[in-house]
């Protein structure tokens, strides 16, 4: 009861400092490694490494001294790796084709609707340096999505962003009604890029197949499609943190609650499609969040003593973003667990993020770490609306 005291009373006194911070239309700034991909998104209290400088900065407490090279992450939708093959073939005869054949022949080939296709590259860290209670790293991740729609005048739906982030950040270990509690800050500069839509103002651009790939050369084709722009933001901002060793009748771990982007004021420069001197600022910023994370070295209860001997321990994890954008309940949710087995060289791991099961598996081959994972994100304002599944794979030097 004395640490369930103790651990409200934080997160009172946070919650009183912040419960002014506006949320905003503003997308929010989080970077993830394939190691959460594949546990559900779940880390605020698991992260020892450079993710704590993204994730819970306490977490740096906790950390090993270790250098990172490059690790690169790609992601491919499942939809479009079934349907890429098709869609460059008619592509490569565009010229050969009327923009009717052009229509006829994707529609022949059933690639509309197109649903969710989705493209993500993660370079995660660029680079990194960790010390317990000090890390310094970079990070960059960029993501295209979209969908091929409407049989009979068949048009693109795409948004692409990408976010570049150098970060660094400190940890110390103190003692709140003798309670040992790591506290964390992190701070980081950002370079925002997305595409723009100069129509509406949107980031969702949507040309006809045939403005993009059609014969334009037809006497009677016209197109009003208006070329987008992109935004470049530029800012800074902060994250806060907080880790505290728990004990419970199934484990032992820890408790950690992290705020992100708490102050994080970028600066939007708008340029047009017509005219690279035609250019607009605005101030914003990007929008902070708040998440309560529980993670622990557990097993199975031992009245399923098969199964408890065979597994053996294992690292569960859950999430609970408090503070966010979405409103619902269960794209705030992330659940994971994480298991080693066969001289600890093999890394098993399973989830759930925003409902949707994902999984992963890593090799850890001493010189040479392979990892994949399978995550599902939903780009829609509820469960349903616009998952999109990936499949990510990558590989990193470990020294």
């Amino acid at each position: 009861m004395k640490q369930l005291f103790n651990t409200v009373s934080i997160l009172s006194i946070c919650l009183l400092l912040i419960i002014s911070s506006p949320i905003q239309a503003v997308r929010e700034l989080m970077f993830t490694n394939i190691r959460q991909m594949g546990m559900g998104g779940a880390g605020v209290a698991i992260s020892y490494d450079e993710s704590a400088l993204y994730k819970n900065p306490a977490g740096l407490s906790k950390a090993n001294w270790q250098f990172k090279l490059p690790r690169l992450g790609l992601g491919l939708e499942q939809e479009l790796y079934n349907k890429y093959q098709k869609l460059t073939d008619i592509l490569s005869d565009q010229d050969s084709l009327s923009n009717q054949d052009l229509i006829q022949k994707v529609n022949e080939e059933g690639l509309v609707p197109l649903n969710n296709f989705g493209y993500n590259m993660y370079m995660s860290p660029i680079l990194s340096l960790t010390t317990p209670g000090f890390g310094i790293g970079a990070f960059a991740q960029a993501h295209i999505d979209g969908g091929l729609y409407d049989k009979n005048a068949p048009y693109f739906e795409a948004r692409a962003n990408a976010d570049v982030a150098p970060m660094i950040g400190f940890s110390r270990d103190i003692s709140f009604q003798g309670q040992p509690i790591a506290i964390g800050f992190s701070g980081y500069y950002v370079e925002r890029f997305r595409l723009y839509n100069p129509q509406d103002g949107s980031d969702t651009i949507s040309p006809l197949l045939t403005d993009l790939v059609g014969n334009n050369s037809e006497e009677d084709s016209e197109s009003s499609y208006e070329l987008p722009g992109y935004v470049n933001s530029k800012g800074y901002g902060i994250n806060l943190g907080a880790l505290t060793p728990v004990q419970t009748p199934i484990g032992n771990g820890h408790l950690g609650v992290a705020f992100n982007n708490v102050f994080a004021p970028i600066e939007e420069t708008i340029t047009s499609s017509n005219s690279l001197a035609d250019t607009e600022t605005n101030s914003t910023s990007i929008p902070m969040t708040a998440t309560i994370g529980l993670g622990l070295d557990t097993s199975l209860p031992k009245f399923i003593p098969f199964f408890s001997d065979l597994i053996g321990n294992f690292t569960a994890a859950i999430d609970y973003k408090f503070i966010s954008i979405d409103n619902s309940l269960f794209k705030r949710l992330y659940m994971g667990i994480e298991k080693r087995v066969l001289w600890e060289r093999v890394i098993l791991r399973g989830g759930l993020n925003q409902g949707f099961f994902t999984g992963g598996i890593g090799l850890d081959l001493w010189l040479l770490r392979l990892d994949y994972a399978s995550f599902t994100e939903e780009l829609g304002t509820e469960i349903g609306v616009k998952p999109i599944t990936y499949h990510v794979v990558q590989a990193s030097i470990l020294l």
